[in-house]
């Protein structure tokens, strides 16, 4: 049996400089400003339909031509694929070795994936990535497998709490972590020298508005960063000769064929037209690839009705103020070729840069140009919709955080400063940001 242990890291260190900066913000200076965040997020595109299926809905702009597609690639996604052989043989060729059989198994109601739902230790909708010198395993775990194939390996999933507490308002706040346990390895156990990294599955709204994101924002992101005095400096993950990536935990991936192919290879196990096999067909005919894509590039963002309240704009306007905007970007307009991604003004929060942040949440493992502590910005949009969509509270990339104000207290290095002046904020200024990211 192998043991995935993290880092330690301090969380309670505080300034004297950062204190008497808290001094000075006080709740009633938080008013609203011209640079409010509106209920549409994704501008005319966004639904404005709320509760379980908000995540699944098409963008108001999508034209009624492409909404056969869409609607295609939605049946795609939550169907459960069959092993090779099958009838239909349309919908076959999962595994042989495979993570889950459908992609809602792992990104159910298009929402967020969980980890010890129900006090269940098993790996639910989440994957293990691998770096290891032992070729056999590849770069991804898979703990399915179709007879007389084994799985690679059996995971179970263990919390760790940390020693150190969190002293919030006299409240002590324990962290967890969590270790991995590995058994009965396949084809042997690997280097001691391999990396583990535990990925729960994100929410997939939004994606083809963040790819309508001009690279060229992207790059001034990094510049302002790069030439702003303090820590915060993001880096682009450059996939190839230019290329941005800015999909996955560590924007591994530049577009949404490459991230939908990758998944349905490398997840359920569909050779296809970028992952294919020489000596069989793609199983993932490349018409099924395509409205796969449609349905990724064409699910809006549903609105944030309570985004507008004075409650939210006060928590927003001390988001902003103590820095986490600096990262967490909240807005772009789009451009693009397609008519109904084109123009718009969208409210993702996020630079779709890597940050370093900090020792704890490192994984070790280099992703492209991204390194072990480095991780993207995720987007916030929909954030306060997981409870109720996927019925739990997990965040940050591994679901180690059991609600936001963890997933906040998490974020070290580069954004440590910003960590430390939210941690002296009294408690009703820290619940109005709460409430604001709530409300998204």
């Amino acid at each position: 049996m192998l043991v995935l242990m993290f880092l330690n890291t301090n969380l309670n260190v505080v300034t004297v400089v950062l204190f008497v900066f808290i001094k000075v913000l006080s709740i009633e200076s938080s008013l609203a400003s011209s640079d409010d965040i509106p209920q549409s997020l994704a501008d005319n595109a966004t639904t404005q339909l709320q509760g379980r299926d908000s995540f699944a809905m098409p963008l108001a702009t999508l034209p009624s031509a492409l909404l056969n597609s869409f609607y295609g690639g939605h049946r795609l996604f939550n169907v459960q694929w069959l092993p090779s052989g099958s009838i239909p043989k349309s919908l076959s060729g999962l595994g042989p070795l495979f993570n889950r059989s459908s992609c809602s198994g792992c990104h159910s109601n298009n929402g967020r994936g969980a980890i010890l739902l129900d006090g269940n230790n098993q790996l639910i909708s989440s994957l293990v990535r691998i770096t290891t010198s032992d070729a056999r395993y590849g770069s991804q775990l898979r703990t399915f497998a179709i007879d007389p194939v084994q799985p690679d390996v059996s995971i179970t999933i263990v919390p760790k709490y940390l020693s150190s507490f969190q002293d919030i308002d006299g409240k002590k706040i324990q962290l967890q972590q969590f270790i991995l346990h590995f058994s009965n390895w396949s084809k042997g156990i690997p280097p001691s020298s391999s990396q583990y990294s535990l990925r729960v599955a994100p929410a997939v709204i939004g994606l083809g508005l963040l790819a309508a994101i001009p690279d060229k924002e992207i790059i001034d992101n990094m510049k302002s960063q790069e030439t702003t005095k303090g820590p915060v400096k993001g880096k682009i993950n450059y996939i190839s000769h230019g290329v941005i990536g800015r999909f996955g935990w560590k924007a591994n991936t530049s577009t949404l064929i490459e991230q939908v192919a990758a998944a349905s290879f490398f997840d359920i196990g569909l050779t296809n037209k970028i992952h294919s096999d020489i000596n069989q067909p793609n199983e993932l005919q490349d018409k099924q690839l395509n409205q796969l894509v449609d349905y990724m590039e064409g699910i809006t963002v549903p609105s944030a009705p309570l985004v507008t309240s004075r409650q939210a704009k006060d928590g927003y306007q001390l988001f902003v103020k103590i820095g986490c905007a600096g990262c967490h970007r909240p807005s772009y307009q789009t451009k693009s070729d397609k008519s109904y991604l084109d123009g718009l003004k969208i409210f993702p929060f996020t630079d779709l840069l890597v940050h370093d942040l900090g020792d704890g949440l490192a994984d070790g493992r280099s992703d492209g140009f991204a390194n072990g502590n480095q991780w993207r910005t995720a987007p916030l949009w929909g954030i306060g919709k997981i409870k109720f969509i996927n019925n739990h509270t997990n965040y940050l990339h591994d679901g180690r955080a059991r609600n936001l104000l963890e997933a906040i207290l998490w974020h070290q290095g580069e954004a440590k400063q910003v960590t430390e002046i939210f941690s002296k904020l009294s408690k009703e200024q820290r619940d109005r940001i709460i409430y604001f990211l709530e409300s998204l």
